[in-house]
């Protein structure tokens, strides 16, 4: 039984890290022209340009960079030139992609950069730029992204543009629109459906209040028209494997695991040698424990919000022996925004298994490594009923199961303990995790097949959810709280199926 691997002090960590672009935050580069202009022969300009475009799909093949896109000058940014979006964690990160522009290299552009805090799931916009391209290969057509003309506003952050946001979007008038921090671009950014600034003010008239929106036409992708319908979906995942290119944000990761695939934020990670079955299986399961009832959105947001911010990922080897022969940066990966890990390893990972059929055999220990790391998001969302220290409803429920309030494992645990695990190398931290796991998953069901009584009764000795009702009346309540949006059904790997 393994808990959640702690890269640090996960809830200390959580709280600082400075310049880490948290959670879904991306970082917005505003290109400008600089002050005096950089004086270019055609022919160079000509060759810096066609380096700039090569290097912006070299980025975009990697997933470093989501979307960029020339602006429209007008009388109020003259200097401006272009946009990029940016998936990197951190402003330092965004930086050195920056610098690999070539025009940027040469002075012809000065970047300017600001950490983007969006609500839109932005991130898709690539899948869709992919599925469009295979859509043109098959017809015979080059590959290539779709333009069109949008237009870029902001504002000064406030209540005032936050409720014109708001109306704008009720309009159906916004792609996206978020929040940049940092510098001379502070402010909230929205993209219109408009195709010029007239249009675009004709929307602004009508969700009025007094705000003072800087506007300028925009081109970029025809697609950012269906983020609006996939944010209603929450980011729901398609399941998609994904290599793990020396790029972007999940470079830290590329080298030691090979392919990705996102799970509502959440990420499951594996080495080359890991069945993709088995890599799926482990996504599905991750799914059904965030989006139980798997209506397309995760059941729990506040909880997500801590594992999002977190950068919580599930890492898969074929073996424990080959996990612990891995060698990844770790400090890399906690400096990249990747705090909260679990492992889980492809021979453990049985999607035939019980107690997914009722029978005796090797229990399926996705649903215990996945619940371990998913778990963080509810101990450090809601301390008081399912924090991992004495005196939450948790742990208040752990110490009656344990037979008394032990910080250190007992020598021998009392005969009326009915939770008396031994693994002495096991903090009382790491006790309250495992205590979570054994008690969802029999409320659940998930401990109730042939043999397996009498399998974990030296460490669990409620096997079946009326065993966990009589015996244990604390934590099914706590469980049971309908006022907490856990997993009321075991997962069994078919999400959305």
């Amino acid at each position: 039984m393994r808990s959640t691997v702690a890269l640090g002090a996960l809830a200390s960590l959580l709280l600082a890290a400075p310049a880490v672009c948290q959670g879904g935050d991306l970082v917005l580069v505003v290109l400008r022209a600089p002050t005096p202009p950089k004086p270019l022969d055609a022919a160079r300009s000509q060759q810096l340009m066609a380096a700039h475009m090569a290097n912006i799909n070299r980025l975009v093949k990697e997933e470093t960079m989501l979307f960029a896109g020339p602006l429209v000058q007008s009388k109020q940014t003259m200097d401006e030139r272009g946009i990029f979006m940016l998936d990197v964690p951190t402003l330092e990160q965004a930086r050195a992609v920056v610098a690999t522009d070539p025009a940027v290299a040469a002075g012809v552009f000065d970047a300017h950069l600001s950490t983007f805090v969006t609500p839109d799931p932005l991130r898709r916009v690539l899948e869709l730029e992919r599925a469009a391209r295979q859509a043109q290969r098959a017809r015979g057509e080059p590959a290539k992204i779709e333009m069109r003309v949008w237009t870029m506003a902001n504002a000064k952050a406030g209540a005032a543009t936050t409720a014109a946001v708001a109306k704008l979007r009720d309009r159906d008038a916004v792609a996206f629109a978020g929040t940049a921090s940092n510098g001379p671009d502070a402010g909230v950014w929205i993209v219109l459906d408009a195709a010029d600034p007239t249009a675009a003010q004709t929307h602004l008239d009508a969700v009025g209040g007094d705000v003072e929106w800087l506007l300028r036409p925009w081109y970029g992708s025809v697609h950012l028209d269906q983020v609006p319908r996939l944010a209603v979906r929450d980011d729901a995942p398609s399941f998609e494997i994904l290599a793990i290119g020396k790029q972007g944000r999940f470079a830290a990761f590329h080298g030691t695991f090979a392919r990705r695939i996102d799970v509502f934020g959440v990420q499951a990670l594996a080495t080359a040698d890991v069945p993709h079955r088995k890599l799926l299986h482990a996504a599905h399961v991750m799914a059904q424990y965030l989006d139980n009832d798997e209506d397309g959105m995760v059941d729990d947001p506040k909880a997500h919000a801590v594992l999002v911010k977190g950068g919580a990922h599930l890492v898969m080897a074929a073996t424990e022996r080959d996990f612990h022969d891995l060698d990844p940066d770790w400090e890399a990966l906690e400096g990249a925004g990747f705090r909260i890990g679990q492992d889980l390893y492809g021979e453990e990972t049985l999607p035939a298994g019980p107690p997914h059929v009722r029978a005796r055999g090797r229990f399926d220990a996705s649903l215990e490594e996945v619940w371990h790391l998913v778990s963080n998001g509810w101990e450090i969302a809601y301390p008081d009923d399912f924090g991992y220290r004495p005196g939450s409803r948790l742990c208040d429920a752990m110490d009656l199961a344990r037979g008394g309030r032990f910080l250190r494992m007992p020598r021998r645990y009392p005969d009326k303990a009915w939770y008396h695990y031994d693994d002495r190398t096991c903090d009382y931290r790491c006790m309250a995790a495992e205590y979570f796991y054994w008690s969802l998953t029999t409320l659940l069901g998930g401990q109730d097949y042939p043999g397996r009584a009498r399998e974990i009764e030296h460490e669990w000795e409620c096997p079946t959810p009326e065993s966990l009702a009589r015996r244990d009346a604390a934590v099914h309540a706590l469980l049971s709280d309908p006022r907490r949006a856990l997993p009321r059904v075991l997962p069994d790997g078919s999400y959305g199926q």
